[in-house]
């Protein structure tokens, strides 16, 4: 009993379902009216209690994608996408910050929107041995873009303030700036933390408990950090550090009241949106051997699995060499009520990161080399992890031998 087993189960039935399209209440009502998704959606509630990972728009009160499918499967649970809910957060700060932020993005743009300034400001480094030769552009979209265009930028400043010089832009006057500097290289080692986050919580076989603990752990830097910058400590800020030894005409002093409040910002935006966390009601699913059992909401049938359970050494040993997912897979057989239980909540989506993975695949594979349109088989096959039969397919396809 594998939990990527449920996983794939899952994701075939959703698949049969094909609500992927749907977006307005009304016709989703209608979808799901019909017998057979009816029936998915009922045997997915029955046997995985299905999470449903969904932005704020698609759980409306009385339309919503969320509302229609709990009217069909009532023990089906959703969460709104954690790495949503992460770039929503990363969103948060003040306007002199924000107004830096523009300012870099407008540089870029001058320089790599054009194919003429593009190619002069690659000429710069003929004669360089540097393996970085051009900034990269910024898109909202793309929620990681922010540090990667900013962290080129910074890492480019001389080059582009010389290309800056050539063309007698009034861009160059951001670069004689060394408050401004400051700022963007602040920006660069916080969005390289927010960055950082983002992509610990991106992958196929996570579940929602190791997602909150990111979470958790984020929260305890920024209120460290904060504290640290008010002391006026700046040591987790590696380009700033860098930026400030070579330049000593300005101290952390001159921005350490931005730094400060950004960093308020974030954590109160980090409690807003990760209000709580899911762990404090499910502390017998990381460790059943230390929960205090009295406390626990349980019938009678769980209730005797867990104490039975908590008091068996070879489990408690298996836990601490397994992670907690193969740990409730193992103990099914035993105590197969407790673990069910268990296995819902790990079974929880808390993130799109297979809807984003998809669209992904699909863009790689919408080229002008690709043979056909209706790409649903390709797809299938890249996304799904079972490996093909090949000395099977092979066996029922004739040979086509050179003449």
């Amino acid at each position: 009993m594998k939990l990527d087993f449920f996983f794939t189960i899952i994701s075939s039935i959703c698949t049969k379902i094909n609500v992927i399209q749907i977006t307005k209440g009304k016709k989703t009502k209608k979808k799901l009216k019909t017998e057979n998704v009816r029936k998915q959606l009922k045997k997915i509630s029955k046997y995985f209690q299905n999470c449903m990972v969904y932005t704020i728009p698609m759980t409306g009160k009385h339309v919503g994608v969320v509302r229609r499918i709990k009217e069909v499967a009532t023990d089906a649970e959703w969460t709104h996408c954690m790495l949503h809910r992460e770039a929503l957060v990363s969103k948060q700060m003040s306007t002199e910050l924000n107004k830096v932020l523009n300012e870099a993005i407008k540089i870029i743009n001058f320089i790599k929107s054009g194919a003429l300034n593009s190619r002069l400001f690659y000429k710069l480094f003929e004669d360089n041995e540097q393996n970085v030769k051009s900034l990269l552009l910024h898109s909202e979209i793309w929620w990681l873009s922010r540090e990667k265009c900013l962290s080129r930028l910074i890492q480019l400043r001389l080059e582009v303030l010389e290309f800056l010089n050539n063309k007698n832009s009034d861009l160059k006057n951001y670069f004689c700036d060394s408050k401004w500097l400051m700022m963007l290289s602040y920006l660069v080692d916080i969005f390289t933390m927010l960055n950082d986050l983002n992509l610990s919580m991106q992958g196929k076989m996570f579940n929602i408990f190791d997602h909150s603990k990111n979470i958790a752990s984020f929260k305890k830097k920024i209120t460290i950090y904060k504290a640290k910058v008010d002391k006026g400590n700046i040591d987790m800020f590696l380009i700033l550090s860098e930026f400030l030894e070579e330049d000593d005409t300005v101290s952390v002093i001159d921005i350490q009241k931005t730094i400060s409040s950004h960093l308020n910002q974030l954590s109160i935006a980090l409690n807003s949106y990760f209000p709580k966390d899911i762990r404090d009601d499910f502390k017998w699913i990381e460790n059943p051997f230390t929960i205090s059992i009295e406390n626990l909401n349980f019938n009678a049938v769980l209730e005797n699995q867990i104490i039975e359970l908590s008091c068996d050494t070879t489990y408690e040993m298996k836990l601490k060499n397994e992670n907690i997912v193969d740990f409730w897979c193992t103990v099914y057989k035993e105590y197969p009520e407790l673990s069910l239980n268990a296995i819902k909540k790990l079974l929880l989506f808390p993130t799109t990161y297979l809807c984003e993975k998809g669209f992904s695949i699909m863009a790689n594979m919408k080229t002008k080399k690709r043979n056909r349109l209706d790409v649903a088989h390709e797809m299938r096959i890249s996304l799904s992890d079972i490996l093909p039969q090949w000395e099977v397919l092979c066996k029922n396809i004739q040979n086509q031998p050179s003449h």
